[in-house]
């Protein structure tokens, strides 16, 4: 949400367990099923997030186990694409534009893990980064949007946290960047 081009509209969701079960028993899965969620053991946040959801998906008689590694073995794995099971990833792409976080999850990006691919969003994605009006740019990422939530089979999308710095009114020119970091260089204080 943070990025230029972002559409509230395409990134709404509900909860409907009723239909959830539907779509199991469809798919074979009318007694229920187990998935793994696999977790970074040094991060309290993963572990919480997926405490969760294995709360939500009991829901769903889905039982999820949660699976704690190494944290340099969780990126190992991201790396080489073999999880193993659901994972979280808490990330935000490097430089502001709307391009490079399309790039990261979908296509042939290094965390589409699932390998998703829809001919469509790829050829918006060439024409998005293949021009700077933004104009152009604006309606190439409103239609991804629109697919990557209707298709991706890989990602359920689950916060985007935003960026919150509480300071004294002397510090001035506070600058963060999407990497979740802040750039302490560019301040000072007021005389």
């Amino acid at each position: 949400s943070i990025y230029e081009h972002y559409d509230d509209d395409a990134w709404q969701y509900s909860t409907d367990f009723d239909t959830a079960k539907n779509l199991l028993a469809d798919a074979g899965y009318a007694n229920g099923a187990t998935i793994n969620m696999v977790i970074a053991n040094d991060n309290p946040t993963h572990e919480q997030i997926a405490i969760l959801l294995q709360t939500a998906f009991r829901n769903i008689n889905v039982e999820m186990t949660i699976e704690k590694i190494q944290t340099s073995d969780y990126f190992n794995r991201v790396a080489n694409k073999k999880m193993g099971g659901m994972y979280i990833m808490e990330d935000s792409p490097g430089c502001p534009d709307c391009g490079l976080a399309f790039q990261l999850y979908a296509e042939k990006g290094v965390q589409n893990v699932g390998q998703y691919n829809n001919e469509e969003f790829n050829e918006l994605y060439t024409k998005l980064m293949s021009t700077v009006d933004e104009k152009e740019r604006h309606g190439y990422a409103m239609r991804m949007q629109e697919i990557c939530v209707a298709e991706d089979p890989l990602w359920l999308y689950l916060a985007a946290p935003g960026f919150h710095l509480g300071m004294r009114e002397e510090i001035m020119d506070p600058k963060w960047n999407p990497i979740q970091s802040i750039e302490w260089a560019y301040m000072y204080r007021a005389e």
